[in-house]
């Protein structure tokens, strides 16, 4: 009975200390929050890493090795695009794929545009203005089947000369990363600002046989005609606007998550961006054997017949002063994590090198687990295209 008795105290005492340690850790982690964001940022994703690294064996071919079914994949075949000639020839194939008359891009332009200077009661004016942006206007395209995209075009007070185009994909409104195109200004950019279609407006249409559908999911675009126009029609006409306006030395497209796969189709078809760092956005649909199958445009088999994700890499980096850097989270808890890019990224980099433009390169963001922007990944994207520019 005593025995029992001491146990139950042991029990009691342990759960008691894992309690209170529980508490004062919780405590500690609120009061670094309290004090410095950013430290508790920083201590929060070294020890995301550190888990992931070390504390999760299950998951090893998810972040730190790669799988051997990887490894017997014989990338160089799946690569059509050699030379500038089958770039080309895969790009006019990409153009016809999203439009039915890929010639209607050029005429797409917005319907309607807002300065935000002059309407005081809109939302984004809590966007303090005073010491760095001259200028946003709210730019509106209204497209087929009441499809609906909303950007912003963001004028700092000093420019250099170049623009900035930034999509935020799935992950929520482009307003949750105002830390990052902050920083775009601070150095000169014009920034033209991005959400996803699914964010800023889920049409209702009435579909054959079906009755009236509610537009809530990526899928239900195959029950449309030309479903990728709803991606790259909004952001075409942005750039049609700003470069009828603007004789700009460099356009740069930053994309995230599902933005990171738009500015990845995007680039390779639209040349007048020079610069282009997809983040987290794709992999190779190889890569994609046991998760990372994503959403459905990624999958979509005429846009894959195409122009191959390993094509796209190479379209983007084909043509004078062109560049693609596709940036990849490793410990990324969503999507196109871990060393799967070793299987391609030397074969593409070569390959770029014969496009007549500044290459094709990979960075890989190990300085958190998480599926974000990270400070460091936006530091590497300005240094890059002040080397390379």
């Amino acid at each position: 009975m005593k025995l029992i008795t001491r146990s139950y105290s042991l029990l009691g005492f342990f759960l008691a200390f894992f309690f209170i340690l529980l508490i004062l850790l919780w405590s500690a982690s609120s009061f670094i929050k309290y004090i410095d964001f950013s430290l508790y940022n920083s201590l929060r994703d070294q020890i995301r890493v550190f888990r992931t690294e070390n504390l999760r064996p299950n998951q090893k071919y998810r972040f730190t090795e790669l799988h051997p079914q990887f490894t017997e994949v014989d990338v160089n075949s799946l690569i059509r695009v050699k030379d500038i000639k089958t770039s080309k020839n895969s790009r006019r194939n990409l153009l016809n794929v999203i439009w039915n008359d890929p010639n209607i891009r050029y005429n797409l332009l917005p319907n309607n545009y807002i300065n935000i200077d002059k309407n005081k009661i809109h939302t984004i004016q809590k966007i303090d203005k005073s010491e760095l942006i001259k200028n946003i206007e709210e730019i509106h395209f209204s497209g087929k089947n009441d499809f609906f995209s909303k950007s912003y075009h963001f004028t700092p007070k000093k420019r250099n000369g170049s623009l900035i185009l930034f999509h935020s994909g799935n992950t929520g409104s482009f307003l949750k990363y105002m830390a990052s195109i902050i920083k775009f200004l601070e150095e000169g950019y014009d920034v033209l600002a991005f959400s996803m279609w699914i964010i800023d407006k889920q049409p209702e249409i009435s579909v054959a046989g079906s009755g009236t559908i509610k537009f809530r999911d990526h899928s239900f675009l195959k029950f449309i005609s030309e479903p990728l126009r709803i991606y790259f029609d909004p952001v075409i006409a942005g750039l049609n606007y700003l470069t009828q306006k603007n004789d700009y030395e460099n356009i740069v497209a930053i994309g995230f998550s599902g933005g990171g796969w738009v500015v990845t189709v995007l680039s390779a078809f639209d040349q007048r961006i020079n610069f282009s760092y997809p983040i987290a956005g794709s992999y190779p649909l190889y890569l994609r054997r046991f998760r990372n199958w994503s959403t459905w445009q990624e999958t979509y088999p005429p846009l894959l017949e195409a122009a191959n994700y390993l094509d796209l890499y190479l379209m983007a980096s084909e043509g004078k002063e062109r560049r693609q850097v596709q940036v990849l989270n490793k410990y990324d808890g969503c999507c196109y994590s871990g060393i799967g890019w070793t299987t391609y990224a030397s074969i593409i980099r070569d390959i770029s090198m014969k496009l007549d433009g500044n290459g094709w390169d990979i960075y890989i963001d190990e300085s958190h687990a998480d599926h974000k922007i990270s400070s460091q990944a936006i530091e590497f994207i300005l240094n890059d295209i002040k080397k390379n520019k």
